[in-house]
């Protein structure tokens, strides 16, 4: 057996090569995220994955605690994050009277801050702790602690008592911010989309009582107020639930005006309830919660009930939940003490018990809708436990990305498909070579950061526009102690800009990584330095000066590196195949891009919803539902597809006609096909720097697709009688 110091070397080796700039973030989501795959592709146990994340976020929240204390007569205050690197510094034999002082505050000079608890034996539970049974994952258990135990009997008994007892404790974290993957925000927001599918009543049952009915008719006055056009002017996702019911935006029928208003009193509720608490998300501020923002909370709400009224429509009547019987739907959750598992794990007592295939399905189905947000968990017409999967977004209009991931994780899924034999290698070249170029991006803007020249404008700019990215810089213990070490003190801004390029050419002379931050400071100041908005409110600042310039080629450049590399992707992949002979005589593809195309086709789970999983899995946007059938419909349609999509062998056919007769399309940024009256876009591809500090590869539903799927979704509920069950 590998020893545990080489188990997590492995860990932080492979970590770091997943990360843009090699630098793993602990609060970083997306480094998260790298981090899970990461110890996956190692093939450690869930249990060790979701242990080893935990300890980890856990040791990172309070990076940012101050720590006060005093030295040489003067007050100091640091970071937390930079306390550790003291005490770090002297364990190294690198310390010095400041940082005993700082270490000593930050009570990181006692050995055993946090003592181990004592079981009945005297012995600390570490004493007891077993290594290899940790990293290998071997346990006498399933992992479930004694909560998620009692759920998975209960399950195997027939029950979703617990379960919903469970998934209630689950909302009532979201409320206090806790989060799962998808952040506070999002976490929180499907929470209670969970919750209103399962609470709310009846549609036509709702708000009954005196005062609600009071409110309801307040709230249709004030829409039927509205100045014209007619109730319309409605937003953007009121129009989508007009053209979702069929109503009439000129002459809105009072069907209209209940359901607008009984989703606005369910916001406004729901935002009373989450004001009470001062703990909640709702008053968290940053990425942390809604910060308070009244409409932006209300939004989420609306989206809620949106989704509950669609959802539980779909439930009843395209699910292979039988909702004669009881059943609950469920926020999915990351680790192995959850109610996910506990549900896997009933699946699998029933199937051991049985021998049925029914439970083995349910079992693989819970493996290959790994990504669904949510799930509903009842019975089916045979009473045997049966799961219907939710993939969760919030727009009606469906122009949320189903997937994100990054261009170098792209790059690697292209070089690793099942494709790869085929391609040439001088797509394979491209491939590698594009890899390096956006997984260097942010090391190359550190380096060019250095170059930039110093002078007082783009100091005011600094002041003005980038003091959070200035005190992020401040906040570096490496770059503090290189300041101490070289006796750098600077009491203008345009000598900390230029003790940060001393900086960095220093860390880089000495083969030393430089953190992203120290480039993205100017990459910032390049970003607002270009707007004209910035420059017509700041006539002070000369922005043709050669520093501000040089600071916005910086950005430019980081911008122009991702779409430049998929570019040069798209173009290699097509000179590629015309080499070969294609696209042939009949218009088919060439391996290449079949071989792009594939990824694609993955990132957004087409093939999965090509084949027949009808009544197993739905997408749920905003106010529609889409299932597997309308997709593939969808997509035969589109495509010019001509066989049969009922049988194994027409899903098939279907799949290598999209793979075999769709194009690449550079300029639109993504996959196309040839229609009647010109192009037709199946799925966008989008390649793009996220801000100053990521990149991004977002895929969609194309624009032609989304139409379609919107008259498919429609039209099926509008033949429904009432909106709501």
């Amino acid at each position: 057996m590998k020893h545990i110091s080489e188990i997590i070397e492995n860990i932080l080796v492979e970590w770091a090569y997943r990360v843009h700039d090699g630098m793993p973030n602990p609060k970083n989501a997306q480094h998260i995220h790298e981090l899970r795959e990461s110890m996956e592709e190692l093939n450690l146990p869930n249990k060790v994955i979701y242990e080893v994340i935990q300890n980890l976020i856990n040791e990172e929240d309070d990076d940012e605690e101050k720590i006060t204390f005093k030295h040489d007569g003067e007050e100091h205050t640091i970071t937390m994050k930079t306390a550790r690197q003291y005490a770090s510094d002297i364990e190294q034999g690198k310390g010095s009277e400041y940082k005993s002082a700082a270490v000593k505050a930050a009570n990181f000079d006692k050995k055993d801050t946090k003592p181990e608890k004592e079981d009945d034996s005297g012995e600390s539970s570490g004493d007891k702790y077993d290594t290899e049974k940790y990293m290998t994952g071997k346990s006498d258990d399933n992992g479930l602690g004694d909560n998620n135990t009692a759920v998975m009997n209960d399950l195997v008994d027939g029950n979703i008592d617990e379960l919903i007892k469970s998934n209630n404790e689950v909302v009532a974290k979201r409320a206090k911010g806790i989060s799962g993957m998808g952040g506070p925000v999002a976490s929180h927001g499907e929470a209670v989309f969970t919750d209103a599918t399962n609470n709310l009543p009846k549609y036509d049952e709702m708000y009954t009582e005196d005062e609600e009915v009071n409110r309801l008719n307040q709230y249709k006055q004030g829409f039927k107020d509205r100045k014209k056009p007619p109730f319309p002017k409605p937003n953007s996702e009121e129009s989508e639930m007009f053209d979702t019911f069929g109503w009439d935006k000129n002459n809105p029928p009072e069907e209209a005006y209940d359901y607008f208003a009984k989703r606005e009193l369910f916001a406004d509720k729901k935002l009373a309830q989450i004001k009470e608490d001062e703990e909640s998300v709702f008053h968290k501020t940053g990425k942390k919660g809604f910060n308070g923002d009244e409409e932006a909370y209300k939004e989420w709400m609306r989206t809620g009930f949106d989704g509950a009224m669609a959802t539980r429509d779909e439930i009843e009547n395209n699910s292979n939940i039988d909702t004669s019987q009881p059943y609950v739907v469920i926020q999915a959750e990351d680790g192995v003490d959850t109610q996910n598992n506990a549900v896997k794990e009933a699946l699998r007592k029933k199937y051991e018990e049985t021998g049925d295939e029914h439970y083995k399905r349910q079992l693989d189905l819970m493996e290959k809708f790994s990504y669904h947000d949510t799930f509903a968990v009842g019975k089916n017409s045979d009473g045997k436990l049966t799961i219907y999967h939710i993939s969760n977004k919030k727009a009606s209009n469906l122009t949320d990305p189903h997937n994100n991931t990054t261009p170098a994780k792209r790059i690697k899924v292209m070089l690793e498909s099942g494709f790869s034999k085929e391609i040439s290698d001088k797509v394979g070249e491209t491939l590698k070579q594009g890899f390096d170029d956006v997984s260097d991006v942010k090391q190359s803007t550190v380096r060019k950061s250095k170059e930039v020249i110093i002078s007082d404008d783009l100091a005011s700019l600094a002041d003005l526009l980038a003091p959070k990215y200035m005190n992020a810089i401040d906040n570096d213990s490496n770059f503090t102690k290189f300041r101490e070490e070289n006796n750098i003190k600077y009491k203008t801004t345009k000598d900390k800009l230029e003790a940060i390029q001393r900086y960095i050419q220093h860390q880089q002379a000495s083969g030393e990584p430089v953190p992203y931050k120290f480039g993205q400071l100017f990459s910032k100041m390049g970003e607002v330095g270009a707007k004209k908005k910035t420059q017509q409110a700041n006539p002070s600042i000369n922005f043709q000066d050669k520093g501000i310039l040089d600071s916005i080629k910086i950005k430019q450049e980081e911008k122009d590196m991702v779409k430049g590399t998929y570019k040069k992707i798209v173009n290699t992949i097509d000179d590629e195949d015309k080499e070969l002979g294609f696209p042939d005589d009949e218009g088919n593809n060439g391996p290449n891009t079949q071989a792009y195309i594939t990824t694609v086709m993955d990132s957004l789970h087409i093939n999965s919803y090509i084949d027949n999983y009808d009544g197993d899995i739905g997408l749920t946007m905003g106010g529609r539902v889409a299932g597997p059938k309308d997709i593939r419909t969808c997509l035969a349609e589109l495509s010019g597809f001509e066989g049969e999509i009922e049988t194994p062998e027409g899903r098939t056919a279907l799949k290598n006609h999209l793979k075999s007769k769709s194009k690449i399309d550079g300029e639109f940024g993504g996959v196309v096909t040839k229609g009647p009256n010109g192009k037709i876009k199946l799925f966008k591809d989008e390649w793009r720097s996220a801000g100053t500090s990521s990149q991004k590869v977002a895929s969609y539903f194309g624009k032609d697709v989304q139409d379609c799927l919107k008259g498919k979704i429609d039209k099926r509920r509008k033949e429904k009688t009432s909106i709501g069950k």
